[in-house]
């Protein structure tokens, strides 16, 4: 299989989301009250909030690499202002 090229946006929208999930399943995993909106099926709300914790937790590293490795090789061009400034000091000088 041909591995996707995703942008260092498409990475960081991705972490962002995984993120997300992962502060919305530690909320449940941490709910004291987790049993009034759910009552006899806490247990498996909790072991479900658990679970998928702990696969977002393993994707997240995987997903932060694609940022700094999409950041790394994504292609940086000077803005006009940086080009000015740098002919501006090679004239000045």
């Amino acid at each position: 299989m041909k591995k996707e090229t995703k942008s260092f946006g498409d990475n960081v929208d991705d972490l962002t989301a995984t993120l997300g999930r992962m502060k919305t399943n530690l909320d449940l995993v941490q709910n004291i009250r987790l049993g009034d909106a759910f009552g006899s099926l806490t247990a498996d709300v909790k072991g479900l909030a658990q679970g998928m914790l702990e696969l977002d937790r393993a994707s997240e590293l995987k997903q932060l690499n694609g940022v700094i490795d999409s950041f790394l090789n994504k292609e940086v061009k000077e803005s006009w202002g940086q080009q000015f400034g740098r002919w501006h000091l090679l004239l000045v000088w």
